[in-house]
């Protein structure tokens, strides 16, 4: 009997590592993200937030070429997902949704791209070796936290919307994660 226990664990154990990755994100979609953004991208995993959308932006096409060659990926963090929502039936040839979205209010947006990302009028901050530009914003009463920062290989754009379940403390726990994995 205890045999059969342990194999049924480790079959678990093993179905559930190959099934998610951060935050509820499939494997498979995050890796077609990272190929797209031209890098590994490591999310916090520890956190009260799970994954609710993820889509991947091209460059604008021009006769028929792209048009540059930043390619963005945005990634939308819920405290509660629920149902998986219907995608809107317009087309848009410059984006592709690859998860999501779920219902649940989107608290945290991340955007990472390939290319270098500078805030305007912004204040600045060192973590570890890097330098993390912020500002806050209220918006129709609403509050607000944007933080950036660079890598070697990118930059990472985030957007938080503050409340009393997620602070201004939350905010910057989520982003020492952020630089402590990618940089």
């Amino acid at each position: 009997m205890k045999q059969l226990i342990f194999i049924v664990s480790c079959i678990m154990l093993l179905a559930g590592c190959t099934i998610s990755s951060t935050n509820g994100l499939p494997e498979d979609i995050k890796e077609e993200m990272e190929e797209h953004v031209g890098f590994n991208v490591s999310l916090p995993e520890d956190t009260d937030y799970e994954v609710s959308y993820v889509d991947i932006q091209f460059p604008p096409e021009v006769n028929g070429k792209a048009n540059g060659s930043r390619h963005v990926a945005d990634i939308a963090f819920s405290e509660n997902i629920g149902k998986k929502k219907d995608l809107p039936s317009t087309s848009n040839e410059d984006q592709k949704v690859l998860y999501g979205p779920y219902e649940g209010d989107s608290v945290i947006t991340l955007t990472i791209s390939n290319m270098p990302n500078q805030m305007s009028d912004a204040k600045e901050k060192k973590i570890k070796h890097v330098t993390v530009e912020y500002a806050e914003a209220n918006k129709n009463g609403s509050d607000f936290l944007f933080i950036s920062f660079n890598t070697d290989k990118g930059s990472f754009f985030t957007t938080f919307h503050l409340s009393e379940e997620l602070t201004e403390e939350d905010a910057w726990s989520f982003i020492q994660k952020l630089v402590d994995q990618n940089t």
